[in-house]
């Protein structure tokens, strides 16, 4: 939960609770708070087979009762990593809508969910560059393991590099 705040559906500026409990059946929960409002994400993981793949149910019920699969499969790729998302999305739909009203409703809600996953994935990358620098640290300083200082969820460090 540590390292999950300051990335997945949130950042540590605006992280108001996370939980998680990794473990196949075990369930995770996120209250971010930003632009007024409050945001609440809900999951259960389904399957986690590190460091090759990861399979989770993802809902906001302050949006919809609609429950998305989410799978990520990571694969080796030239010097570093391929990662894959797949998101199975379930919209809920209104009775009596016309083809062209549901269209609309999914490019809408692919359009939405297209820059969450950016936002997420762009403050992933941040993490991941932070976790590179002091693990680089460590080794030209010798010293321990500076990592988990840094993400420990008492401490609120900044590192200019």
């Amino acid at each position: 939960p540590d390292i999950m705040k300051k990335w997945f559906f949130t950042s540590e500026l605006t992280n108001i609770y996370t939980m998680s409990e990794p473990k196949v059946g075990g369930t995770f929960e996120i209250l971010d708070f930003h632009d007024e409002e409050d945001y609440y994400v809900l999951g259960k993981y389904k399957e986690i087979d590190p460091p090759k793949k990861l399979r989770f149910t993802f809902k906001m019920p302050h949006i919809n009762d609609a429950e998305d699969v989410i799978e990520i499969q990571i694969k080796p790729y030239e010097s570093g990593c391929k990662m894959t998302f797949i998101q199975e999305i379930k919209i809920p739909t209104e009775v009596g809508l016309t083809e062209e009203e549901i269209e609309s409703k999914l490019k809408e809600y692919h359009d939405q969910t297209e820059e969450g996953w950016g936002y997420i994935f762009d403050e992933l990358s941040k993490v991941l560059k932070t976790m590179r620098e002091v693990s680089f640290y460590e080794k030209m300083l010798g010293q321990g393991d500076l990592s988990n200082d840094y993400f420990n969820s008492n401490s609120n460090h900044e590192r200019n590099v």
